[in-house]
């Protein structure tokens, strides 16, 4: 599918936004917002004779143009129609297109497909991403239009034959005024006809309204066949009838998305007529020639009098008050004048009011500019924004010396730079939002990015050293060195110095006047050097400046204001019944609504217009926080109940026997709180606290819940060491529920508590998931038997009471170790010893199967978990050879190619002690063996030293940690922790003369770690 020619809107595929052409810098084309009806965003999109096409903007009459096709070339807006650049659109698919650079592979891309305002258009060669399709959503229709030798729609001009100059022979329409943008004011009343509401819809009333200057009120007239179509430029609907109405006398037209009706304008510079193309002699005539706001615009029969004439004004001209006073007795005629240009720079023209003056402008202006100049800034700022009447007056060019003097009253206030005006320089320093550079804070910013353009949004007014090198391939570094630049990114030694495009563009301009080499040129780059130069050092000390001051009493000020207002909102929420809590915070206004925010905390004064703006938007949010404040007192309540309950429990648990226990053998938290005659008594309370006479009354119940849940944790424990552990769900666990709820126990509540059985040391229980051995009551405060339930606990007591405990993880330590009870009884421990009993022993405890160079005294539980270790070593090695029967033969200088054989010495098949308790005469002799063994030690690690040396660039403490760690080549290849584990060479040597049948070789039975 091709393009016709047309008037298109672009819309890029990925980020949506549009191909926009500045209003502030006309050669720029970048992507922006969706702005319906605004010519930037219009383009004229034309077929030439060899298939390409070109791009012409409809507000700016600017041609779409690249330099070339290469990468990052970038595209602007060329008014030479010579220079435009020739354009293939080659269909993408999915309704979409390409838009190439004849004659080469780039195509246009928006950078990086954001969709922030103001982004890139780059040329990028052709890579089928989505930011390189665009879509053209047709606005209007150009096949038809005659075009001159060069291929363009020549403008009507005025006059031509026919009644009213209007198409009397073939072609366009021609009109008795030329073409483009107007404002229609009516003759009798002086009211402009208007676009209620800028309403984008079908069937959106025309209106007569007092002059507003708006873009409602400003029409665009398009030639047609008969007539003008009278386009509004504010949303692009037409001045026409609805579909399906027949033209008569009363007819109200309204805007519409259509363009069927057209108008022929008729008269000369006295007045002038709108005629319904094709009708009976129907005008546009605003009803009784009211001068009210909102009066209708209807179709009337023209009578044909003189005064059904209007006058068309020249551009930027005012209408004499005498031709006010004509044909002021005609509700038909029209006056339609352009828009007045914009006036150049440094250009200043006296300000003439259009209002009434009331109050404070009835003074003289003299007088008037005395008052404002005992104004502090941002009062003399929020006055130019009461009234279009003080924006006129007070934004004038010629009153910045009223600006200029509150500036200077300011203690330390840096002078105003000349890039800004005095009122964007004083909101710059005093408003939380900088309206002109859209930033916050200005004391966060660099001072030279501050002041010179924003940080954010214009990125457009800036350029990067590559670009300007391919645009100036012979740019002087002279000049680049004193150019006014900052940076992008992290502001460090790899960030992207940043330019301003117009002292580059200003500089290549005046240095390409001059021919190179000569002294007029020399002359040239000397003065563009000091300009820059002087401009670059006035700036920084400005910026500077502007950073001391807002960090000083700048920001004082401004947090002053702040603090302030925040005040004068809360006794007015106060007056109106609102608790101060209920106001929220900062943070939470900010998550909740920005704007609420912004207008709590702007640094201003609180008016009552500004109060009646903003309590209607903080009601719904103090509805919440009070919502919120309510149930926060009463959960407050609630806890404080439930602490003073848990003081009451702490302190009957230390009255009874199982105290000595632990205190994790009584309830938790949780479970004391969901006894029925507690929870009942929690709830029914509204006070803060508890009487101790109710507590006593329910302590009953509580004692016998908590003895239910001692009975039930013992059960469990005894099922584990049968080997018949309780099921339990950990998703149940999780969600705070009792693991032995169902677990049914029978005791009698006459009797004490009865675990002598759990406290033996032989009821040794086996953590699955940490692999170490646990005695009761140790095991009810180990970190894998506590779960931490999701719903939030009882403040106010220890870690582990906010836990609940279970069994999953446990299980009898006999099945790994079935000989523990031999264990303990070479240990001559008496048949009443408990497991606390023998830990208070201390490391007394010796292995007997253990090589005696390396073996160590240990304590009760050690001793047990080193016989547990080596069992769990032993079944694993035999469970891996048994699934991998045909495992490779370890690397061995031996001629055999048999497996390695494994002994289990820590076994119980030989006859023999297995520990013992250590004497002073034994520990006397292992002193002086392991002395004596010193020297062989030290000779085997220097003889794997020599035979083994590490790398050269290794670090010494590397050699000594990792050096001298190996490891086991005669154990099995597996990703298994019991396996390949690193040991020092004496701990190799005991290793492999313990668990494999060979006389070790360390540097063939082992290896170095890497």
């Amino acid at each position: 599918m091709t393009i016709q020619t047309g008037v298109y809107r672009i819309r890029n595929l990925k980020s949506g936004t549009y191909l926009d052409n500045s209003e502030k810098n006309r050669e720029v084309i970048h992507g922006w917002d969706s702005r319906p009806g605004s010519g930037n965003q219009e383009w004229e999109v034309r077929q030439k004779n060899d298939n390409s096409y070109t791009l012409r903007n409809v507000s700016s009459r600017r041609y779409v143009h690249a330099s070339n096709g290469n990468d990052r070339t970038r595209v602007k807006a060329e008014d030479n129609e010579s220079e435009a650049t020739p354009w293939d659109i080659r269909d993408a698919g999915d309704n979409t297109y390409n838009i190439y650079f004849k004659g080469s592979r780039g195509v246009i891309d928006l950078d990086s497909g954001k969709d922030e305002n103001g982004t890139t258009i780059n040329i990028w060669g052709h890579t089928e991403a989505r930011q390189q399709r665009w879509k053209f959503e047709t606005v209007r229709d150009l096949s038809g239009d005659r075009r001159d030798d060069r291929g363009q729609q020549p403008l009507p001009q005025p006059g031509g034959s026919g009644p009213g100059g209007g198409g009397g022979g073939a072609g366009r329409y021609r009109g008795a005024v030329d073409p483009g943008r107007y404002w229609i004011r009516n003759a009798h009343s002086g009211t402009a006809m208007d676009l209620s509401g800028s309403d984008r819809n079908d069937g959106t009333a025309i209106i007569g309204y007092q002059v507003t200057q708006g873009n409602n009120q400003q029409w665009e007239l398009e030639p047609g066949v008969q007539g003008y179509r009278i386009r509004n430029c504010a949303t692009g609907t037409y001045l026409s009838l609805k579909g399906g109405e027949q033209a008569a006398q009363g007819l109200l037209p309204t805007g519409n998305n259509n363009t069927n009706s057209e108008w022929d304008v008729q008269g000369d510079q006295n007045g002038y007529t709108l005629h319904l193309a094709g009708s009976n002699n129907l005008v546009l005539d605003l009803a009784e020639g009211s001068a009210k706001d909102g009066a209708k615009i209807c179709l009337w029969t023209s009578s044909g009098a003189n005064n059904q004439s209007f006058e068309a004004k020249a551009k930027g001209l005012k209408t004499s008050e005498s031709s006010d006073e004509e044909d002021n007795n005609s509700s038909v005629v029209w006056r339609i004048s352009r828009p007045p240009k914009k006036r150049a720079r440094g250009d200043s023209a006296p300000v003439r009011l259009r209002v009434d003056r009331s109050g404070l402008l009835n003074l003289p202006v003299d007088i008037l500019f005395m008052v404002c100049r005992d104004l502090e800034p941002p009062d003399l700022l929020n006055l130019s924004r009461l009234t279009k009447s003080f924006r006129a007056v007070l934004l004038s060019r010629e009153n910045r010396g009223v600006w200029a003097g509150a500036i200077e009253r300011v203690k330390g206030l840096p002078s105003c730079p000349p890039d800004l005006s005095h009122p964007g320089y004083v909101s710059f320093m005093f408003e939380t939002e900088c309206q002109s550079l859209e930033m916050r804070d200005v004391y966060h910013r660099p001072p030279e990015w501050t002041i010179l353009f924003d940080y954010d949004s214009a990125t457009h007014v800036t350029v990067t050293e590559d670009i300007i090198r391919n645009d100036w391939p012979d740019v002087p570094e002279i000049l680049l060195k004193a150019m006014p630049r900052s940076f992008n990114g992290n502001f460090n030694r790899w960030s992207t110095p940043l330019y301003i495009r117009q002292l580059v563009v200003d500089a290549k301009r005046t240095i390409d006047s001059e021919r190179e080499g000569s002294a007029a040129y020399h002359n040239v780059l000397n003065d563009i050097h000091q300009s820059l130069a002087k401009l670059n050092t006035m700036l920084k000390s400005t910026a500077r400046g502007m950073i001391r001051w807002a960090e000083g009493g700048g920001r004082q000020r401004r947090e002053l204001l702040r603090q302030e207002r925040f005040q004068d909102i809360s006794q007015r929420l106060s007056l109106l019944g609102w608790d101060q809590k209920d106001l929220p915070s900062r943070s939470d206004i900010q998550d909740w609504d920005g704007n609420v925010m912004e207008m709590i905390f702007n640094p201003k004064t609180l008016t009552d217009r500004a109060w009646k703006d903003l309590y209607p938007k903080l009601t719904p949010l103090l509805k919440l926080h009070k919502k919120r404040r309510l149930r926060r007192e009463a959960q407050g309540r609630l806890e404080m109940k439930r602490n003073v309950v848990w003081q009451y429990f702490k302190e009957w648990m230390n009255e009874e026997p199982e105290a000595t226990i632990h205190p994790s053998f009584f309830l938790e938290p949780r479970k004391l709180f969901a006894v029925p005659a507690i929870a009942k008594l929690i709830k029914s309370s509204d006070e803060t606290t508890i009487r101790e006479d109710l507590w006593i009354k329910n302590v009953a119940k509580v004692a016998a819940a908590n003895r239910t849940n001692q009975e039930k944790i013992i059960a469990a424990l005894r099922l584990v060491l049968d080997g018949r552990p309780h099921p339990q769900k950990m998703q149940s666990l999780l969600m705070g529920k009792d693991p032995f709820e169902d677990l049914q126990v029978l005791f009698d509540p006459s009797t004490e508590v009865s675990a002598d059985d759990l406290f033996a040391p032989t009821a040794v229980f086996f953590c699955t998931k940490c692999k170490v051995v646990l005695w009761f009551p140790d095991l009810l405060i180990h970190e894998c038997c506590l779960v931490t339930p999701w719903t939030p606990g009882a403040s106010g007591g220890e870690e582990w009471l906010d836990k609940t405990f279970h069994t999953s993880k446990l299980q009898a330590a006999s099945r790994i170790c079935s000989f523990i009870p031999r264990l303990v009884g070479d240990l001559e421990l008496s048949s009443g010893t408990t497991y606390s009993e023998a830990m208070d022993l201390g490391k007394v405890f010796l292995c007997l199967r253990c090589d005696e160079l390396v073996s160590e005294t240990m304590s009760f539980d050690k001793l047990v978990q080193h016989y547990v270790d080596e069992c769990r070593w032993y079944q694993s090695m035999e469970s891996h050879l048994s699934k991998n029967p045909a495992a490779p033969t370890p690397d061995s200088d031996d001629d055999d190619d048999e497996l390695p054989v494994f002994i289990h010495t820590h076994g119980d098949q030989e006859d023999g002690r297995l520990a013992c308790v250590t004497t002073e005469a034994q520990l006397e002799r292992l002193k002086q063996i392991r002395e004596k063994d010193g020297a062989r030690q030290r000779d085997l690690i220097e003889s794997l030293d020599t035979a083994e040396p590490c790398p050269p660039w290794w670090h010494p403490t590397l050699v000594q940690n990792r050096g001298r760690r190996r490891t086991c080549n005669l154990c099995p290849k597996s990703s298994s922790r019991d396996f390949n584990k690193p040991m020092s060479p004496i701990e190799m040597e005991v290793h492999i003369r313990t668990r494999h049948a060979k006389t070790p070789d360390l540097l063939v039975h082992s290896k170095r770690c890497g």
